[in-house]
């Protein structure tokens, strides 16, 4: 039985007077090294050839059971990858294509195949 895990972070907005407030959102970490944007729990996602996906709420810290308290160096889970999972969700991400990715991006597919369009029938 094969088993993969998945971290997903939970944003966290906080507002004060259209400002972002970090303290407000309660945020723990930043993600993709924005400022703007962070969280402070992570969603496990485990999933089995043999199962529906298990669904976990983890704080990131600061509680017994946080993410970063967590030995995850044990089967069924793979410590490592967890963590290269958490660092990359954290890490500013590169320059792709020569954009700075410290801003959002727009991007659009055009798609113009013929079986796209709809003769309605």
């Amino acid at each position: 039985m094969s088993r993969r895990h998945y971290l997903r972070p939970i944003p966290s907005f906080g507002f004060n007077y259209s400002r972002y407030d970090p303290a407000k959102a309660d945020v723990i970490e930043a993600i993709a090294g924005q400022p703007g944007l962070g969280f402070a729990y992570l969603e496990l996602i485990t999933r089995s050839d043999s199962s529906p996906p298990a669904h976990v709420l983890l704080p990131v810290s600061g509680q017994p059971n946080g993410f970063d308290s967590q030995d995850w160096h044990h089967p069924p889970f793979n410590g490592t990858q967890l963590w290269e999972t958490f660092e990359a969700i954290i890490g500013k991400r590169p320059d792709f294509a020569g954009l700075s990715m410290d801003q959002p991006r727009i991007m659009g597919i055009v798609n113009v195949t013929p079986d796209s369009f709809s003769d309605g029938g």
